[in-house]
């Protein structure tokens, strides 16, 4: 399958995406990212401009935030900028897809009952095809055992990425987990773990052979790598149009079966995603809740949908 035409929903990529570097640490070449000395990262929060879609919300007499990120990301976009920090500052709670960093979240992906496809299970051709990819990204052939081919493949998405300078430890909601530990603010998930995977271990067997064939040419390619650098820059300027047209130029929804996922993973999400904030929000919360920016873009995307509940709905524009 292609994993990253769908990244934008699946804040767990993160552990799969540590899990691999960890393996492959001492193996080179490898797709790595270069990380700021520690004097250039103490200066980063003091230059920090804002990146990404933001959103206030307001009902019943107060106000929430929606917040659209990218969960991978370069240092430089690491540390929110003053509207984003001003947004953080009035709210009390943190809203998430899902915790990365729960014990829930390894052991739903560990889970091999719960797996859609194993490795094992794939045609010998596309074992050899997949294992190509696995050795292009340094990894150890044994890690396609260790977890299922939806997983492997989004792990290989993943890594592709730091060729670019896209890294997952530099993501937003890496950012947001640490500012709201930093602030003592709560954290609630709008996502359990489970239900996230089961997205993409759902996949029909059938389905899932036919994805994976061009979701391996286009990491073989770099094709890949122009539709990440293209999402990532629409992302740090804040563009949502170029985001809302993004079916358009991503090669992803080519077929019956990509159409049908797409609108699992969007907006059928988004439509049980606006009720739980809504409920969040109406308790009296004052919510930032921050989900991947295809989530807030296009008429199926949140901040139209909690129009549609009665929302006073505004975009905070950042600066230039």
């Amino acid at each position: 399958m292609h994993p990253l035409r769908f990244w934008q929903w699946l804040t767990v990529l993160l552990l799969c995406c540590l899990q691999a570097l960890a393996l492959a640490a001492s193996r080179e070449p490898c797709p790595t990212t270069a990380n700021p000395s520690a004097a250039e990262w103490k200066a980063l929060p003091a230059k920090a401009r804002d990146h990404g879609l933001l959103w206030k919300i307001s009902k019943g007499g107060h106000s929430s935030w929606l917040y659209g990120t990218l969960h991978v990301g370069k240092p430089q976009w690491f540390f929110p900028g003053p509207q984003l920090r001003a947004a953080l500052a009035a709210s009390d709670h943190l809203m998430l897809e899902l915790d990365p960093t729960a014990p829930a979240t390894a052991a739903a992906m560990q889970d091999r009952s719960r797996w859609g496809l194993g490795f094992a299970e794939l045609p010998a051709p596309l074992q050899d095809r997949l294992l190509q990819e696995v050795r292009r990204a340094c990894l150890p052939e044994e890690i396609a055992g260790s977890m299922s081919v939806a997983m492997l493949g989004v792990t290989l998405q993943v890594l592709e990425a730091r060729r670019i300078g896209l890294d997952a430890a530099f993501g937003s909601e890496m950012m947001l987990l640490q500012q709201a530990k930093a602030a003592g603010k709560p954290l609630l998930t709008l996502e359990t773990a489970r239900e996230q995977f089961d997205l993409f271990e759902g996949i029909p067997r059938q389905d899932m052979l036919a994805m994976l064939p061009p979701s391996l040419e286009q990491l073989r390619s770099r094709a890949l790598l122009k539709q990440t650098a293209r999402l990532a820059e629409s992302w740090a300027r804040g563009d949502a149009a170029d985001l809302a047209s993004y079916e358009t130029w991503c090669d992803c929804v080519n077929t019956a079966a990509e159409r049908a996922f797409m609108a699992r993973l969007g907006p059928e999400r988004n439509r049980r995603m606006a009720p739980n904030i809504d409920a969040a929000h109406r308790s009296g919360k004052r919510l930032f809740v921050a989900v991947g920016a295809l989530h807030l873009v296009g008429r199926d995307g949140l901040p139209a949908l909690l129009q549609q509940q009665g929302y006073t709905v505004e975009r905070i524009a950042f600066a230039p």
